[in-house]
């Protein structure tokens, strides 16, 4: 007779209470399948939701903030030609060390307009990642274990509005990552000029510094005329002073929106304002909540039918609405940037009142209904503001922090907590910079304490880009501390600064974050340069070698690279080793160093 028997058999002969526990078993293995499934088809619909992902030929122009998309209309000028080059170039690349192209210009240049057709020409076939603003939850997560898209356009229009700690390091992680898993990852930006390229330089560096940058000018008066006669041809009306260079003046047709802004009802116009007033902050999401909260508490109005003034907002074609988030309420989006600034709302602020003065005003609305991430971007906005009087500018940041830390907690929402705390950092940073002695130590110590905080919540695994930039933070803070001190305490707090940028390696890898890794061996270019002037002999050559050496390793990043700004700051620290290294030489080697200083110093020169 068999040993063996047919599981259903073995069944039978089992006790009552036994098949029970194992069709127990069984519906619950059935049901973790089932759930599994649910989660994972819940999971795709909420990355599909949050990213677009779809194909670049299956895509919809207002989509993509361009609402007057008129497909017949477009004048090609010398700008595309080399937009669409580099896109195929890169699409066809193996070494992809530079990552996209990033059109720069002033407003109203159509920069996103030739950013969209040059995708749709060059990259039809791809899946595009459109990076979302997201008001009150987590994005969901990208799963790159299977079964995903090999090959993603990111597409970052307007890139300034991701200035954000919180955002630039997801969108950061999210390029590391693909590079990790080998996905071939497009980025094509937009950035206008100025003081918003600047402040996407900030915390987006790492990024600008692999993307070609590509300046749109202004038209001149042939392209002009030719597009004049492409509207015509359509049968729109139009003259020549609507263009003025800015072809966006005639397409967004900046003029009629501006008379059609004066004929707004009054409660109508302060909705506007009030969108006018968050960008101004640094806001680029708007929820409906929100909007209501700046009009009655800024603007001092009450209304009833908030449907109908929106209804008539969007039949002027200045907003558009979204479903939003449960809490926060549909999104307010304009149709345009320019119909919530300066050529079409003249009449706010009153004249000689720069926007930053009802800033004040803005912080006690967001403290009063307990908005925390309004109150995060407008501590941003005060510590980055150009505006005269610094110093009040970083307490104002200071007081939106600790007023937002007052309405969140570490348990119920660990990574905005951090994100704060590290701000937070920043800002006293920020403060001891203009303050000698004892008060100046005082605030690097609250720094110091804010980042550790800070590095509680953030992991190298679970938030790999925050952690590090937290950790470079405080790396340069023990620089700082070095440069105060003497002797050994000095020589020891730079100790602690190379450790800390050692640990940062951990994440900052020359494969998939270069410019990073090349500006942390930067830092600790500088901080065994100042050890060696510390030390005297073989020993201060010796750190001096190691320094030289850590700086010709970062400068192999940016062979080929379009960094050129890192290239010439690593070139001159390159030089200040070399001549260091000339002192304690003599005859033709140190004659030799000179000339090779002398030639690192020219190279930075044409950068």
């Amino acid at each position: 007779m068999s040993l063996f028997f047919p599981l259903h058999q073995v069944i039978i002969l089992l006790p009552l209470a036994s098949k029970c526990l194992i069709i127990g078993l069984a519906v619950l293995f059935a049901a973790s399948l089932v759930y599994r499934r649910r989660l994972h088809a819940h999971s795709a619909m909420s990355r599909k939701r949050d990213y677009l992902l779809q194909s670049v030929a299956s895509l919809h122009a207002s989509d993509f903030r361009l609402m007057h998309y008129v497909q017949d209309i477009y004048l090609s000028r010398q700008v595309d030609r080399v937009v669409r080059e580099t896109l195929r170039e890169l699409a066809a690349a193996t070494n992809r060390s530079l990552l996209g192209v990033c059109i720069v210009g002033p407003p109203l240049q159509g920069k996103t307009r030739l950013a969209w057709e040059a995708m749709r020409a060059e990259l039809a076939d791809w899946t595009v990642v459109r990076w979302p603003h997201v008001c009150y939850r987590a994005l969901a997560p990208f799963d790159f274990s299977s079964g995903i898209e090999r090959r993603f356009v990111l597409w970052l229009d307007d890139v300034y509005e991701f200035a954000h700690p919180d955002e630039a390091n997801a969108i950061l992680d999210f390029i590391r990552l693909c590079s990790i898993h080998d996905v071939h990852l497009i980025v094509i930006a937009t950035c206008q000029d100025g003081e918003l390229q600047r402040q996407a330089e900030h915390y987006l560096d790492s990024l600008l510094g692999r993307l070609k940058t590509v300046i749109l000018p202004p038209m001149d008066q042939c392209e002009q005329r030719e597009l004049l006669y492409s509207f015509s041809e359509q049968g729109d009306a139009v003259y020549g002073d609507e263009v003025d260079g800015a072809p966006g003046l005639l397409v967004l047709r900046i003029k009629c929106m501006r008379e059609r802004y004066l004929h707004l009802p009054c409660e109508a116009r302060y909705v506007l304002q009030a969108l006018k007033l968050l960008h101004s902050a640094h806001i680029y999401l708007y929820s409906d909540t929100q909007v209501k909260t700046i009009v009655q508490y800024v603007f001092g109005c009450q209304y009833a039918n908030w449907s109908d003034i929106y209804a008539v907002l969007e039949q002027e074609h200045f907003i558009v609405r979204r479903t939003g988030d449960r809490d926060a309420g549909d999104i307010i989006e304009p149709v345009a940037n320019s119909y919530i600034g300066d050529d079409v709302i003249m009449d706010f602020p009153a004249r000689q009142v720069p926007l930053t003065y009802y800033w004040i005003q803005l912080k006690n609305s967001f403290k009063q209904h307990a908005d925390i991430k309004g109150l995060n971007y407008l501590g941003l906005a005060f510590a980055t503001c150009p505006q005269e009087n610094p110093l009040h500018n970083l307490f104002q940041a200071e007081a939106c922090y600790r007023n937002a830390l007052q309405l969140c907690s570490k348990r119920s929402m660990p990574y905005y907590w951090a994100n704060i705390q590290g701000n937070l950092g920043d800002v006293f940073q920020a403060q001891a910079a203009m303050f000698a002695g004892v008060e100046g130590r005082f605030l690097v110590q609250r720094a110091i304490t804010a980042y550790h905080d800070a590095l509680t919540v953030y992991s190298p695994t679970g938030s790999p880009i925050a952690w590090a930039k937290t950790l470079s933070r405080l790396g340069r803070l023990s620089q700082a501390q070095a440069r105060v001190m003497k002797g050994d305490e000095s020589y020891c707090l730079l100790g602690n600064a190379l450790q800390t940028y050692e640990e940062t390696m951990v994440v900052y890898t020359r494969e998939h974050t270069p410019i990073d890794w090349a500006m942390t061996l930067n830092d600790m270019g500088l901080t065994l340069h100042s050890q060696a002037q510390l030390r005297e002999g073989f020993i201060c050559y010796q750190l001096l070698q190691q320094a030289l050496s850590t700086y010709q390793d970062a400068l192999m990043v940016y062979i080929d690279n379009h960094a050129f700004r890192y290239r010439a700051q690593i070139q001159r620290n390159l030089g200040n080793i070399l001549c260091d290294q000339a002192k304690l030489a003599i005859g033709e080697e140190q004659s030799s160093l000179l000339d090779r200083a002398l030639a690192a110093y020219q190279d930075a020169l044409t950068y």
